[in-house]
């Protein structure tokens, strides 16, 4: 077995931990990775539906690009998106990102859902926590196995965007986002 650290640039990424005022209604949700079913991009919108017809300005940015070019799960997807209900709210980047976007991306959003349902590391949630974001995360994600629930990161089952919507409302109700 070979280490190999991967570091973060937190120079780059920093930004103190944002807070809310108590009337605050809109959140910006950040979903990042690669377009694949296993990213549970869907659960995303799904808790941003819940959101909305909670009353929440709820939004979406999905940084999701294509590797892959799997032309039957992007048209899927796609209209998954256009039959959520919310379509005008939810911006995908099929493309990826610059780093610059990645990091406006970021500065945009108020939190990050890792909603993975298959064992997975992510860079780019480790980034957008130095950035002051709050993390919501599967348990079944491999960067579950280095934070803790409820310090570091919020926890979720696999395939429950309800849990995701409990999570997003106890970060905005303790005005962390």
């Amino acid at each position: 077995v070979k280490i190999v650290r991967t570091p973060i640039d937190v120079g780059y990424f920093y930004a103190p931990v944002r807070v809310n005022s108590a009337d605050k209604k809109g959140i910006t949700i950040l979903g990042v990775g690669a377009l694949s079913p296993q990213r549970r991009y869907e659960d995303i919108i799904l808790a941003a539906v819940i959101l909305r017809k909670k009353g929440y300005d709820a939004r979406v940015i999905l940084v999701c690009k294509d590797y892959w070019g799997d032309k039957g799960y992007r048209e899927k997807f796609e209209n998954f998106i256009h039959n959520s209900g919310i379509a005008q709210y939810i911006d995908a980047r099929f493309r990826g990102a610059t780093d610059r976007e990645f990091l406006e991306a970021i500065r945009a959003s108020d939190v990050m859902i890792m909603a993975n349902n298959i064992k997975v590391w992510s860079m780019a949630a480790l980034e957008a926590m130095a950035a002051g974001l709050p993390l919501v995360v599967s348990r079944v994600t491999n960067i579950a196995g280095v934070l803790h629930d409820g310090n570091d990161a919020l926890f979720v089952d696999a395939l429950r965007p309800d849990q995701i919507v409990e999570k997003i409302e106890i970060l905005m109700n303790n005005h962390v986002l």
